[in-house]
């Protein structure tokens, strides 16, 4: 929408009003609504009166015709006001990149909401602020957060500052101090890729330090969003036939009553976030033609402490469901726990809105959905006062009777309240437990969730769990043991426990319950029984086992220190200066390439994906979408063939599968319509059908069963030194072991997008979330048939990539300019996250079988691997599919003989790409996975071992590198400087250990190596001086958060002697320096794109000689050279050249120590603590790469620990961890207790740029040491000698079967 059609009203300012006349609403909606008509209403009564929305936005009142259908607040604020600051990412509400802040009353605090989920008809008559907004009034924050180092690719920055803002705002208006561990929660539903949290908690630490009283900058005051804040003027409440905003009960009542079916709603999150996730579980319903908003009627917001029970409103907020519970834990015994289990679900942006009685009725409608509300309120004996909506008789339902209504419970009756009994006065208080097991502490749904509340005697024990069978598992057996119980101290009785272990066993016994969730129930129960026990009667070893260490862990902290690092004589090279555009980030004003204007008439697209992995194609019918709102054309293979395009991205990989579907989520074509909403509506209504369906190769087991490999040579795929096989025969110890790695999503938060523009000539226009343009350009070239002079490739930055945008944006790139050119108009297509996962694939799963032989001074004499690398369906793009796991699989070991060979797995999956630190994660992980095997058959520790083996300065790597300079050493020294002696921590840690039976810690201390390769990379830079003496760049790579831009710019300013402030770089093009160039990766493009930019300058500088002289300032020289028409634009290039030493031209080194700690009971692990020393050489930017380190640490943790990709036979070959709500990346919760981080100093790179060294994925090296640390806790919870390997991801259902706790004989009282 242009300005021209936004008319403005006021006190004649024309900036407090925003209009939008009906004739021009309705454009709007054609273009941003989901295109479901809606039937005629049938009431008999007259129908309500329309009204228009009002809300107020960043201070100004919005006002539009109610929409007739769901318009979220991020589509509004994107499409129609253009208002981009606010981003979105996984549309689910489980990313918080849309965090937005919204007041319900002028006397309540703004709150944090997801945009994505906020259907923009509840905003009526309610404020809401994005970082817009937030730049007017509380800018301190967001330049706060840049000057911190807190913002990286940016993309999460704007929801990080408005998160923030509102916890600011919240506790100061309640005059409440914050504490570190608030900070925690406030951004707990952000993901942040980039930083690894700990920049952005420290730069909030600061300013909570101002909050609460402390002398400093500026402190937030409730008054700074006073301009923001709704009106007390309210406007009539809402009401057309497709939404109503009643004010009564009897109101809402009717308004159900009236169309059929209709359903109340309250923070409609479970609509839009949840529920996709369990609907293929539920039986078609009607689609809902009202939704009756319940949010304004004040009886369903009662909450009443009475003599006999806590009364809650069915529309109360789990927020203020949890407040409640704090506000009168005096009531009952279990509110705490409540409480703070409440904590555990959603994220605070959908606590703020999400009600009870939703959480409720999504749980009937879904009983596949594991809700812990629900678990809360069936073990409270909570009860549902409910309205029956087609007699308006109103009574009381157990929570047990509500949920069995099923699907249709919310279309049959309104919820008004819940009342939780009370324990009666006088009884004993007794004992109750809530828990959970998840595959990510905070913000994850349960794997299984129980409660055990044993009232002893004032009412019967109530045993419920969840995550075992579709609905709660009621343990009846187990009860009746208990039921004879009248205090707690009749539990300390180990008969007892027996028994009611054995009876629970027995109710768990149901073939539906896997093994690994029944023995996850039945340690819930334990915890909870020993919980139970009266004060002194646990024994001292066992209180882990009943509170947890981590139930009371206090707020991480962390450090950085890049002291030695730096050289003042090569400012402003070298110095801590922040990004360049990371204020633009943080205030949103930074744009991504969906952020890029977009013509009037553009078009957008979606893809249509399969749903099966291994079939052919029998028809492709759209008749269904050709007839919904606002469709264009439909593109698949055929129409490629007809239009004379090639259908291949790359390594012969199609555009459009065409016969057969090679795997599930395969693009079989794209939708073009006049919105992304309807684009992607038309696009779920394409129907595919299938014949040939065969069975998926999905796993390396299954491509061994089926011998499906890539062809590789035996050159690519082979190393062979010395004798391995003899060495092995003679050495004195010879560990076997088998490791399995998974893969990992790169979770960049912006992503993949293209825009195609059509220009005048054939030319086309295409602006693309890449890596390298110069890749993207020749794959287009390539499917188009065009010449790379017609097609122009552009990207001012990415928010975020990991490798995943090097080859992976080909595909949406491609089939955006197919539709582009088809159609003659511009066209957009930008993935939803789930089709992203689906589509695009991930780092490459490996599996490894090794030998390790030791002689008799524990030398390592010889290691030899079978490796197998799972690609998918195709090879990478025009990269091809090397066996990178050769390069990095000797790690930092000096070993005389290898055998390594490899194979390439294809399998009916998403063709998997590099990924942060390809190839070097996986051989660290292989070969430290057998270091530490054989350390422990020798009875060493495993730090000894490694110790004894480094490589040292001259030693010679498998593939005849030698390695000239070697900081092992000096690393190892300076971690035991920093984290002390790992002899002292292992003493410690034993002792621990001894007074702890089931939560145990463990250590791992390992050096790292990581090779960086030059040659044969290829980078550009243009470089133009202005009249003004101001210098603007172009380069050929691309800004990913790495911190590339201020580096180039800081190399330019010193090399011209001019102010950084002086220096600008424009996006990047393949019209001026990308063309042929290399694409952003491997960790160096920051290195040799300054050095391309420094070339440039030596040119310029060349040029200039004659007139700097000592009378003229750099302005009036060039100013002079200008008028002797001297070319002032000169190009620089780097060329990578082969090194003497070997083929890579130096090397990273570090070291790490980290203690984990591991719940055997649960199967959860923490890291305790976290040291790392790294060397960087001489920092080109020290705050630039401390944060580097901290991220791809933290991006190490999320891969070893909580992320996991995995595909189901079952679900056609489906991935089923796709979106927020099953792929799980760190949160903030995630990082160590104690994350302390060392630039290694004094140690400049002879071998580097400036003597600098790449920072990006050498970090993630060093976080194998958390996968062992956690190994090594498991090892003394076992306590034995058998030999495992810890697969990875570690998750908490491998680490709770690995520790191998027998409930018949480990659960006991002693």
């Amino acid at each position: 929408m242009s300005a021209a059609n936004v008319s403005r009203n006021g006190n004649g300012t024309g900036d407090d009003v925003i209009l939008l006349s009906e004739t021009l609403f309705q454009d709007i909606t054609a273009r941003v609504s989901t295109g479901a008509a809606t039937p005629p209403c049938n009431a008999s009564e007259p129908q309500p009166r329309s009204s228009d929305l009002s809300f107020t936005l960043n201070g100004k009142a919005v006002s539009l015709p109610l929409p007739t259908s769901r318009i979220s607040l991020a589509e509004f604020l994107r499409e129609t006001l253009h208002l981009t600051g606010t981003k979105l990412s996984c549309e689910e509400g489980g990313c918080g990149a849309c965090t937005v802040l919204v007041q319900t009353t002028p006397s309540s605090p703004f709150k944090p909401v997801n945009a994505c989920l906020r259907d923009i008809r509840s905003c009526h008559n309610q404020a809401v602020v994005t970082a817009e907004g937030i730049s007017q009034v509380q800018a301190y924050l967001q330049e706060a957060l840049a000057d911190g180092n807190g913002s990286q690719c940016g993309f999460c920055s704007p929801g990080m500052v408005a998160s923030m803002a509102a916890l600011l705002n919240n506790n100061a208006k309640h005059k409440k101090s914050i504490t570190k561990k608030d900070i925690e929660l406030a951004i707990s539903g952000n993901i942040c890729r980039c930083t690894g949290y700990r920049p952005i908690l420290d730069t909030f630490e600061k300013l909570v330090e101002v909050h609460n009283g402390h002398a400093g900058a500026h402190v937030c005051d409730i008054e700074d969003l006073a301009a923001m804040k709704c009106t007390s003027k309210k406007a009539p409440p809402l009401s057309n036939n497709e939404w109503v905003a009643p004010t009564t009960v009897d109101e809402a009542v009717a308004a159900l009553r009236e169309v059929n079916p209709s359903i109340a709603v309250g923070g409609c999150t479970g609509l839009v976030g949840v529920a996709k996730y369990y609907s293929m579980t539920a039986s078609t319903l009607p689609t809902p033609r009202r939704l009756v908003d319940v949010q304004h009627i004040e009886e369903l917001e009662r909450i009443e402490l009475n003599q006999s029970d806590l009364s809650i409103g069915a529309a109360v907020t789990l927020e203020d469901f949890h407040n409640a519970l704090i506000e009168h834990t005096s009531a009952s015994a279990a509110f705490t726990s409540c409480a703070n289990h409440l904590l555990r679900v959603a994220t605070p942006q959908v606590r703020t809105v999400a009600t009870i009685a939703g959480n409720v009725f999504l749980t009937a409608a879904y009983p596949k959905f594991p809700s812990d509300v629900c678990l809360i309120l069936l073990s409270l004996r909570a009860t549902a006062c409910v309205i029956d909506i087609a007699t308006g008789v109103m009574h009381v339902e157990t929570i047990a009777d509500l949920l069995s209504r099923g699907e249709s419970a919310s279309m049959q009756v309104l919820c008004v309240s819940f009342s939780i009994p009370l324990n009666a006065k006088g009884s004993d208080e007794g004992a109750y437990f809530i828990g959970k097991i998840a595959p990510r502490h905070w913000n994850a749904h349960a794997i299984v969730n129980g409660a055990v509340s044993l009232p002893m005697g004032a009412l019967p024990p109530s045993i419920s769990f969840g995550g075992l069978v579709i609905g709660y598992m009621r343990c009846i057996a187990t009860e009746n043991v208990l039921r004879t119980t009248k205090s707690r101290s009749d539990l300390n009785n180990p008969a007892l426990l027996n028994a009611a272990l054995e009876a629970l066993a027995t109710d768990l016994a149901s073939d539906a319950v896997s093994d690994d969730n029944r023995r996850m129930a039945l340690a819930l129960f334990y915890r909870a029984y020993l919980r139970a026990l009266p004060d002194g009667a646990l024994s001292p070893n066992l209180a882990t086992a009943a509170k947890p260490p981590v139930d009371s862990r206090s707020a991480s902290a962390g450090s950085v220190n890049f002291e030695g690092v730096t050289d003042p004589t090569e400012l402003p090279i070298s110095a801590p200066h922040t990004k360049l555009s990371a204020r633009l980030q943080t205030s949103g004003k930074a744009v991504y390439g969906d952020d890029e204007p977009f013509p009037s008439q553009g078009l957008h697209a979606a893809l249509v994906l399969s749903t099966e992995a291994n079939a052919a194609i029998a028809a492709i019918d759209t008749s269904m979408s050709c007839r919904t709102e606002g469709f264009c054309a439909f593109y698949d293979a055929s129409e490629l063939k007809r239009r004379g395009f090639k259908n291949d991205v790359g390594g012969g990989e199609p555009l459009f599968a065409e016969d057969r579907v090679a795997f599930h989520g395969q693009p079989l074509g794209i939708v073009v319509s006049t919105s992304r909403s309807l684009a992607q509506a038309a696009a779920s209504l394409v129907q595919v059908s299938y014949s040939d369906v065969r069975k998926p190769i999905l796993t390396f087991d299954d491509a061994e069963a089926a011998r499906s490999y890539f062809d590789v040579p035996p050159t690519a795929s082979t190393i062979k030194v010395g004798d391995a096989e003899a060495a092995l025969a003679h050495a004195d110890i010879v560990c076997q072991g088998e490791v399995e790695l998974g893969g990992q999503y790169h979770f960049y938060m912006e992503t993949q997008n293209a825009t195609a523009v059509p220009s005048e000539g054939g030319q086309l226009e295409v602006t693309c979330t890449t890596q390298g343009p110069a890749n993207a350009q020749a794959a287009l070239c390539q499917v188009l048939g065009k010449s790379s002079a017609l097609v122009d490739v552009s990207v001012r930055r990415v928010g975020g990539a990991y490798g995943g945008k090097i080859s992976r944006n080909a595909p949406v790139a491609c089939a955006a300019a197919v539709a582009a050119e088809c159609l003659g108009l511009p066209v957009r297509l930008q993935l939803d996250l789930t089709s992203n996962m689906r589509a695009l694939g991930s780092r490459r799963p490996h599996k490894a079988k090794y030998a390790i032989g030791l002689d008799k001074s524990r030398r390592i004499v010889a290691l030899k691997v079978d490796v197998a690398m799972l690609q998918g369906a195709f090879s990478d793009g025009s990269f091809g599919t090397p066996l990178d796991v050769l390069m990095g699989i000797d790690g930092a070991y000096n070993v005389e003989n290898w055998h390594v060979r490899g194979q390439i797995a294809r399998t009916n999956t998403p063709p998997n790409t590099y990924c942060r630190a390809p190839g070097f994660v996986p051989g660290s992980l292989i070969i430290e996975s057998a270091v530490d095997a054989a350390a422990r058959a020798a009875g060493m520790a495993p730090e000894d071992l490694r110790w004894l083996n480094r490589y040292t300065t001259t030693s010679v790597t498998p593939r005849g590198e030698v390695l000239k300079y070697c900081s092992i050493d000096k690393c190892w020294d300076a971690l035991v400087a920093k984290a002390g002696d790992p002899k002292a921590r292992r003493a410690k840690i034993e002792h621990f250990n001894s007074e702890s039976r089931f939560c145990k810690r463990g250590l791992s201390m390992a050096p790292m190596r990581y090779a960086l390769f030059w040659d044969g990379n290829d980078m550009r830079a243009l470089v133009t001086l202005g009249i003004d003496g101001r210098a603007c760049i172009e380069h050929s790579c691309v800004e990913a958060g790495q911190g590339l831009n201020v580096k180039v710019a800081a190399v330019c300013a010193a090399s011209l002697g001019i102010h950084l402030d002086d220096v600008t770089i424009k996006k990047t093009t393949t019209r001026i320096c990308s063309a042929g160039s290399s694409g952003t990766g491997g960790s160096i493009t920051s290195e040799n794109c300054s050095a391309a930019v420094e070339d440039a300058c030596e040119i310029l500088k060349a040029r200039l000689q004659p007139y700097l002289t000592p009378e003229r300032t750099f302005t009036e020289a060039i100013r002079a050279a200008m008028d002797d028409q001297v070319d002032l634009c000169a190009r620089g290039r780097f060329l990578g050249k082969p090194n003497s030493l070997g083929p890579a031209q130096y090397q990273s080194y570090g070291a790490a120590m980290i203690e984990a700690e591991v719940d055997a009971l649960t199967g959860e692990s923490r890291i305790v603590s976290a040291e790392l020393v790294i060397d960087t050489g001489i920092s080109l930017n020290p705050t630039v790469d401390a944060g580097q380190v901290q991220g791809g640490f933290v991006m190490a943790l999320g891969y070893l620990l909580t992320e996991q990709v995995e595909f189901d036979h079952s679900k056609n070959g489906a991935n089923v961890k796709v979106g927020t709500w099953e792929y799980k990346p760190p949160t903030a919760f995630e990082l160590p207790d104690s994350f302390d981080a060392t630039l290694l100093p004094h140690a400049p790179n002879k071998q580097g740029f400036l003597r600098s060294k790449a920072t990006g994925e050498p970090p993630l090296l060093l976080g194998a040491s958390a996968l062992f640390a956690i190994k090594d806790a498991i090892v003394a919870i076992r306590g034995d000698d058998k030999p495992f390997d810890l697969p990875v991801p570690a998750l908490p259902s491998t680490v709770h079967r690995l520790c191998d706790v027998d409930w018949k004989r480990d659960y006991t009282l002693s």
